[in-house]
């Protein structure tokens, strides 16, 4: 079966501007995986390696380097925990034909352990498991931390450009707030004023109360 590559004209822009990143449409259509040729995707054929400890040393390799050690160290510090970044490792791993998945279980808890030392060593608080499951609002504002967080590292000038959006924001969310409470307050009085000056029609309740 002869297959035809689709063009897909590219907004202006680039591949790397907002449209693009954010267009809804750019995602596989049904059934385009079975158009491609089989063994076409690196985790389709047979893994790199099949030996456990030679996947272990491959990424205790990339840990140990310097910017990735301090990256590592920065998630820890923001609480994220330990048993979620095996996983993506793991599966980073078996996605990429490194090795397979059976090895990518074998390997997880000699690299939870390596990363449990290196947090250890770098005095910061380590969250081993994933012991409550985050909302979706939760994990937003968890991944917005992390990605303000790294900003402030990578580029301070414009860290503090978004922290200075993020107040305005707050600071007018908050005068909404207390803007609402004073309405009803005010609502409230009003009602209590038209209560007062009804006139009363001589009911038994005012009776008993003279």
């Amino acid at each position: 079966m002869q297959v035809t590559e689709e063009t897909i004209n590219m907004p202006p822009g680039g591949e790397q501007s907002p449209t693009n990143q954010l267009d809804p449409m750019d995602a596989p259509v049904p059934g385009q995986s079975l158009t491609s040729d089989p063994q076409n995707m690196p985790y389709e054929g047979p893994p790199q390696t099949a030996d456990p400890e030679e996947a272990i040393q491959e990424i205790i390799g990339i840990l140990q380097e310097p910017a990735t050690q301090k990256d590592i160290v920065s998630v820890l510090a923001a609480g994220f925990p330990v048993e979620a970044m095996v996983h993506s490792f793991a599966l980073a791993g078996v996605a990429e034909g490194k090795f397979s998945a059976d090895v990518a279980e074998l390997i997880k808890p000699v690299l939870a352990l390596y990363i449990i030392k290196m947090g250890l060593e770098a005095n910061v608080p380590v969250t081993p498991f994933t012991d409550k499951v985050l909302s979706e609002e939760e994990q937003d504002m968890q991944r917005d931390e992390d990605t303000l967080a790294n900003m402030e590292e990578v580029a301070p000038e414009r860290a503090a450009h978004v922290k200075g959006e993020m107040f305005r924001k707050d600071f007018e969310e908050l005068g909404n707030e207390q803007k609402s409470k004073l309405d009803a307050r005010e609502q409230i009085r009003m009602k209590e004023n038209e209560m007062s000056a009804v006139e009363s029609d001589g009911s038994f309740l005012e009776l008993g109360g003279q």
